[in-house]
């Protein structure tokens, strides 16, 4: 147990961390405190659950059994739902909703639940979010924040000008390289590590995007109309392209700049280096980073497949279709990601080694 002098010097020692908290803390009870109360600035109008009285549940529907249930809430709004919540939301005490305000020829008004209004978690998460970026990067906090501002305005940008007209193939290849660029060149500045991992990020993409195509010439194409969001005569061959590059960006950047990084320190610290010694030690490194990347990208994918999945096995469909018709969209996103992971390995350590060839005995 710390004495009462050891507490005090404990205090004082890291009375600017504590300080930083303190104010997080802050910042985040204050955003949430707002966003709570804010229904005022919204133009549609909002309602509050203050009391929930649930009926029985009606007979059971479907091949699933779903059962259906009826919730009057205390705003004059009847609220019906299903056992999955597909197309229908169960509302709780406590929760805003955004309402639809009806008048009938009587003069009656009724209400509408349009949906939840969900900006306190939104809030809650992004000050947290915030909170602890600034807690563990301190000023390079900065540089993260303008980083994701930078590629979301690119990438809003970029929707704009696919709805204006501009072909799916040039804009994905655009903001491939834009995203790119502005993120490491952001992060780590105009350095060599940072050019090193742009070109063998770009690479590693062009790689990818080329062996699909080519693999594409000699197989059956994927059945696009099972894409979910396929909806009339849209080029979803480029769509589908697209979401393939911009999967991977993430997992490849973060490939390329640990090996450029890495390789970057051993020069500069060691010295009499062979290039035998460099290339062990990017295979060292890729032993150790490969596995966990591939993992986080395969539970990425799980994760936005998973709930529909749920739900259409709930509803009769078997493992074989549902992996037959739908699912075969995230495995073939899976596998090029991890072909990416695979290949941004040797192409990193190539540029790496280019770059610092000078620093090299033979």
């Amino acid at each position: 147990r710390l004495q009462k002098g050891e507490t005090m010097h404990f205090m004082k020692t890291h009375r600017p961390l504590v300080l930083k908290l303190v104010l997080l803390c802050i910042f985040v009870a204050a955003a949430v405190t707002f966003t709570v109360h804010d229904s005022r600035f919204y133009r549609q109008p909002v309602g509050k659950v203050t009391a929930v009285t649930e009926s029985a549940a009606s007979g059971a529907t479907g091949t699933s059994g779903e059962k259906t249930y009826t919730r009057q809430l205390t705003v004059s709004v009847t609220n019906t739902y299903t056992t999955s919540r597909f197309r229908t939301s169960a509302y709780h005490k406590g929760e805003y909703l955004f309402l639809k305000l009806n008048t009938n020829t009587s003069g009656i008004r009724s209400a509408q639940i349009l949906q939840v209004k969900l900006d306190v978690i939104w809030a809650l998460l992004l000050s947290v979010f915030i909170s602890l970026v600034i807690l563990i990067a301190s000023r390079r906090s900065l540089l993260i924040f303008a980083s994701l501002a930078l590629n979301l305005l690119v990438f809003v940008l970029g929707m704009r000008g696919l709805y204006h007209g501009t072909h799916a193939a040039v804009l994905t290849a655009v903001l491939t390289a834009v995203f790119i660029t502005a993120a490491l060149l952001l992060l780590n500045g105009s350095t060599a590590k940072s050019w090193g991992a742009i070109l063998s990020s770009l690479a590693t993409v062009l790689l990818v995007v080329g062996l699909y195509e080519l693999i594409l010439q000699f197989t059956a194409p994927p059945a696009y109309e099972f894409i979910d969001y396929a909806n009339g005569n849209e080029p979803l061959e480029s769509y589908y392209l697209a979401s393939l590059v911009f999967a991977i960006l993430g997992a490849v950047t973060d490939v390329a700049i640990t090996i450029h990084a890495a390789v970057s320190e051993i020069t500069a610290t060691a010295s009499d280096l062979r290039l035998r010694d460099i290339v062990q030690s990017i295979r060292a490194i890729s032993n150790d980073i490969m596995g966990t990347i591939i993992n986080v990208l395969f539970f990425t994918f799980i994760c936005g497949e998973l709930p529909v999945s749920i739900l259409k096995l709930a509803n009769g469909y078997s493992m074989v279709t549902l992996f037959k018709y739908g699912a075969e969209f995230e495995i073939i996103r899976f596998l090029t990601g991890a072909i990416g992971i695979a290949a941004a390995i040797p192409i990193s350590g190539f540029f790496a080694v280019l770059l610092k060839k000078g620093a090299l005995r033979k």
